[in-house]
C-alpha cells in the first residue's frame, strides 16, 4: 500500500485507485466551475481552477531518498505560492529494484521519461496534468546525472522538469560542494538536494518564461529559461553537476526566500495576486 500524507482539510488515502474514484476538494465555498483544461503545467499546478487540489507523488531510486529539508521547503512554497486548497503527498516510495534502468553511465532524456511513465501511479495516463478537481505533480529521484542537449549545449544535469514531472538526479558520491565531498557534510548534502528540487519545481510553476508571465525581463541573453540573478534559486546552471561541485545555496535561506523578487513577482502575476493587491491598494486610497 502506498503511503499518503495529507495537508489540507481532510484525510484521503490513495491505495490502488485512480483519481476518478477520489474526491479531495473540501471547502465551505462551492467548488469552482469546470473550465477548459490549462494549456500548461504551470497553470495546473499554481491555479485553483480547474484543479483546486494537488497530489504530489514521490518515487525514489534506492539510496536517493529525498531529504526532509527538500520536502519541507517544497510544501512551504506550494502553500505560499499556489492557490491550492488541499495538498496531498503520496510516498515517498522506493522504486522496486530492476523496474527502471539506464544503459550508460548517465541517464538519457528518453530513459528519464520512461522512468516516469513506469513509476507514476496516480493516473492511468502518466502525462496527465490532472483529473477531476486534482492536479498531479510527480517528483522522481534517480541516481547519477542526466546527459542531454540544452539550447545547443551538451550538459550533465542534476535535475530536469518535464511539464508536471520534476526529476532530481544526483548522488552524494559523485558531487562535491566547495571542493569537499558531500557525504561527510549532511547539512550541505541536504541543501544541494533542496536546491535542485526547488529549482526544478520553480520551472514546473512556470519560472522562467515557462508559463508564469514575466513582470520584467530577468533572464540572461543566452538562456531565456533561467534567472540572471545569482541569488535566485532559478539562476542559470543551478541544476548542473558543475555548479554543485563549487557552490551550495546559503543554508539560512529556505522556502520562498530561495526565490528573488522577480521570481515572486512572476508567480504573483500568474496567480492573479498582483492584480488583486493592486485593486486592494486602489480601493484603500479612495
Amino acid at each position: 500500500m502506498r503511503r499518503a500524507w495529507v495537508l489540507g482539510a481532510i484525510l484521503t488515502i490513495l491505495s490502488g485507485c485512480t483519481h476518478s474514484d477520489v474526491h479531495t476538494f473540501v471547502s465551505d465555498d462551492p467548488p469552482p466551475p469546470v473550465i477548459a483544461a490549462p494549456l500548461d503545467a504551470a497553470h495546473a499546478i499554481v491555479l485553483d481552477r480547474p484543479y483546486p487540489s494537488l497530489v504530489i507523488e514521490i518515487d525514489y531510486w534506492e539510496g536517493s531518498v529525498p531529504s526532509k529539508v527538500a520536502l519541507r521547503d517544497l510544501i512551504d512554497i506550494i502553500h505560499a505560492e499556489t492557490l491550492k486548497k488541499q495538498i496531498q503527498i503520496v510516498g515517498p516510495d522506493p522504486i522496486p529494484s530492476g523496474l527502471v534502468k539506464r544503459a550508460g553511465a548517465e541517464w538519457t532524456l528518453d530513459e528519464v521519461k520512461r522512468a516516469h511513465e513506469t513509476t507514476f501511479h496516480s493516473h492511468p495516463d502518466p502525462w496527465a496534468l490532472g483529473n477531476g478537481t486534482t492536479a498531479f505533480l510527480h517528483v522522481l529521484y534517480l541516481n547519477g546525472s542526466l546527459r542531454y542537449d540544452y539550447l545547443g549545449k551538451n550538459m550533465s544535469a542534476a535535475g530536469v522538469t518535464l511539464d508536471n514531472v520534476v526529476v532530481v538526479l544526483w548522488s552524494p558520491s559523485i558531487v562535491s560542494v566547495r571542493g569537499q565531498p558531500l557525504v561527510p557534510a549532511p547539512a550541505e548534502a541536504d541543501n544541494a538536494d533542496r536546491d535542485i528540487l526547488i529549482h526544478e519545481f520553480g520551472h514546473a510553476m512556470g519560472l522562467i518564461n515557462r508559463g508564469a508571465p514575466p513582470t520584467r525581463h530577468h533572464s540572461p541573453p543566452d538562456d531565456p529559461y533561467h534567472s540572471s540573478d545569482p541569488a535566485s534559486i532559478m539562476y542559470a546552471g543551478r541544476d548542473t553537476i558543475g555548479a554543485l561541485q563549487h557552490t551550495a545555496h546559503d543554508s539560512t535561506a529556505s522556502g520562498t526566500a530561495l526565490f528573488d523578487a522577480d521570481d515572486l513577482a512572476d508567480l504573483a502575476a500568474l496567480s492573479g495576486q498582483a492584480a488583486a493587491q493592486a485593486a486592494n491598494a486602489v480601493s484603500q486610497r479612495k
